[in-house]
């Protein structure tokens, strides 16, 4: 039988508090808005390309809470090819480019393309698996230093 690791709640808040004093995170949420030209996240490329605003997506939920603590679908729009981008995953990123309304893509003209609600990006599929009202157009992406 395991023994359970009981944590005095000061420990556990002292501990909260340094975790967030190490600067783990770009103030862990993400904007997306018309204006929006850049934004910088961890980059996942497994899937859909997303930028989380944490390094962590394990315990990530994309119903839960603000839209701004939410990761951000990526476009690629940069010319380099999944295959350059899947070598940055996992990285810290600052993507360049521009946020494109959820709703302004096209829709797909497949049955199938409509019962799921995928849309499109000029002939790449946009699954917006983030749940967010804009996505982004990357223009750049660069691994942070």
């Amino acid at each position: 039988m395991r023994k359970a690791m009981i944590v005095p709640g000061a420990a556990v808040a002292a501990l909260a508090a340094a975790g967030c004093a190490t600067g783990a995170g770009p103030g862990l949420v993400m904007t997306l808005e018309p204006s929006t030209t850049r934004v910088e996240g961890w980059l996942a490329s497994d899937g859909e390309l997303t930028v989380f605003p944490r390094p962590l997506k394990a315990a990530y939920d994309p119903y839960a809470g603000d839209e701004r603590a939410r990761c951000g679908s990526v476009i690629d729009a940069t010319g380099q090819g999944r295959a350059a981008l899947a070598k940055l995953n996992g990285r810290r990123v600052i993507v360049t480019g521009e946020a494109v309304a959820w709703d302004a893509l096209a829709d797909g003209t497949e049955p199938g393309d409509r019962l799921l609600g995928r849309k499109f990006y000029g002939e790449q599929v946009v699954l917006n698996g983030c749940v967010r009202s804009f996505v982004f157009v990357a223009r750049t992406v660069v691994a942070v230093k």
